[in-house]
C-alpha cells in the first residue's frame, strides 16, 4: 500500500496538481456538512483527508491512522466494529455494520459528539458509503445534524447523490469527484514514482488500462515497480486470498479464524476491490490448489449465492464472513 500511503503524506503537494478538482476556502471547522461523491475509482476519499488537513492547519501521515475496535452494549447484546481512529476524526462505514447502523448512529455518535472535544472545535465523523443508508438512518441523522450542529462536522463519502434524502443533501455542501482525467493523472504519478523513473508512455498506459480508477492504478504501478513480470493490481488481490486461503486451511481455532477473517475483508473492501473480482479470484485459486479436500460444485454454488446475496443486500462484509466461514468448513471435512 505504499502509494496510497504517499498520496495521503503528500496531499498538500498533491492536491494543487488536480486543477478545477480543487477544494478551496477550508480554513477553519465553520462550514457545511460536505458530501463528497463520485464513482469509487475517483479521489473522493483522499479529499476527506485533505478536508481534515486544511480545517487543522496539519498534514496527516498514514502513521496516525490506527484501525480501533469499539463495542458498545445494547440490552445486554454486545455490538463490535471497526472504525479508523486519529485525534482529529474518526471514519466508519456504517453501512457493512448489519443492521446496527442506527445503533451506532444513536449509542456511539451521538454519545461522543456530546463530549466535548477538547482537541479540536467540533468533532469530525467520516462516514464512507453514506448513499447506501437505509432511510430511518438517514431521518436519524438529520436529527443528529440539526441537533448538534454545534458540536460535529460530517464529512460523508457517497457514489450516488440520488440515493440521498433532499433533506440530507440540503444541509450538506455536496462535491462531484470524478474519475481524474488522464494528464492530471499523469502528473500524480509523476510525482509518486520521482525516484523510479518510470517514463510517461508506461504511466500513460497503466492509467489507460485501469480506466483511470486511482486504487487499481496505484495498485498496479505498486505491483510493476516490485514484480515488473506480474499481472498488476490483480496479482495482489490474487496474492493476498492466497495466503488468506493457505492460513484457512491450518486455523484450528474458530474464533480467532473469525477474528482474522475480519481483519482481512475489511482490507478488501476498505481498499475498494470489485466483488465480482474477488469472488473470482477465490474461485480460481480453490479449483487449482483445493480440488481434492473440497467438491468443486459445493464451491461453485457457495460462490454463486455469496455474489448474489452481496449484489440483494449490499452487505459485504457479513456475506464475506459467512463465506470465508463455509470455506472453512468445507476444508475440514
Amino acid at each position: 500500500m505504499n502509494f496510497i500511503n504517499d498520496i495521503l503524506n503528500n496531499l498538500d503537494k498533491i492536491y494543487p496538481l488536480l486543477g478545477k478538482n480543487h477544494i478551496h476556502n477550508l480554513e477553519d471547522y465553520d462550514i457545511p456538512h460536505i458530501n463528497l461523491y463520485g464513482p469509487e475509482g475517483s479521489m473522493k476519499k483522499f479529499y476527506a483527508y485533505y478536508i481534515i488537513n486544511k480545517i487543522n492547519n496539519i498534514n496527516l501521515n498514514c502513521k496516525d491512522l490506527e484501525i480501533k475496535q469499539e463495542k458498545i452494549l445494547i440490552k445486554n447484546n454486545s455490538i463490535e466494529f471497526k472504525l479508523i481512529n486519529n485525534k482529529y476524526f474518526k471514519e466508519i462505514n456504517l453501512f457493512n455494520k448489519l443492521n446496527n447502523e442506527k445503533n451506532i448512529l444513536k449509542h456511539y455518535i451521538i454519545d461522543t459528539i456530546k463530549i466535548r472535544n477538547i482537541t479540536t472545535k467540533k468533532h469530525v465523523f467520516i462516514l464512507t458509503d453514506f448513499d447506501k443508508f437505509s432511510f430511518n438512518s438517514f431521518m436519524l441523522l438529520r436529527r443528529i445534524m440539526e441537533s448538534y450542529t454545534n458540536n460535529v462536522l460530517f464529512i460523508f463519502v457517497s457514489t450516488n447523490l440520488s440515493k440521498i434524502p433532499s433533506a440530507i443533501k440540503s444541509r450538506c455542501l455536496n462535491i462531484r469527484c470524478p474519475i481524474l482525467d488522464n494528464k492530471i493523472l499523469v502528473k500524480v504519478l509523476q510525482f509518486l514514482t520521482k525516484k523510479y523513473f518510470i517514463e510517461k508512455k508506461d504511466l500513460t498506459k497503466i492509467i489507460k488500462k485501469n480506466e483511470g480508477d486511482i486504487y487499481k492504478i496505484l495498485f498496479d504501478l505498486e505491483n510493476q515497480i516490485h514484480y515488473p513480470d506480474s499481472n498488476g493490481f490483480q496479482n495482489i488481490l490474487h496474492n493476498d486470498i492466497s495466503k488468506h486461503l493457505a492460513y484457512i486451511k491450518k486455523e484450528k481455532n474458530p474464533i480467532k479464524l473469525i477474528e482474522n477473517n475480519r481483519e482481512f475483508i475489511f482490507k478488501l473492501i476498505n481498499f475498494n476491490f470489485n466483488n465480482e473480482t474477488i469472488l473470482e479470484n477465490f474461485v480460481e485459486i480453490l479449483i487449482k490448489k483445493y480440488s481434492k479436500y473440497i467438491d468443486i460444485n459445493k464451491i461453485i454454488k457457495l460462490t454463486n449465492d455469496t455474489n448474489i446475496n452481496i449484489v440483494k443486500s449490499y452487505r459485504e462484509l457479513y456475506h464475506y464472513e459467512l463465506y470465508l466461514f463455509n470455506i472453512y468448513k468445507l476444508l475440514q471435512t
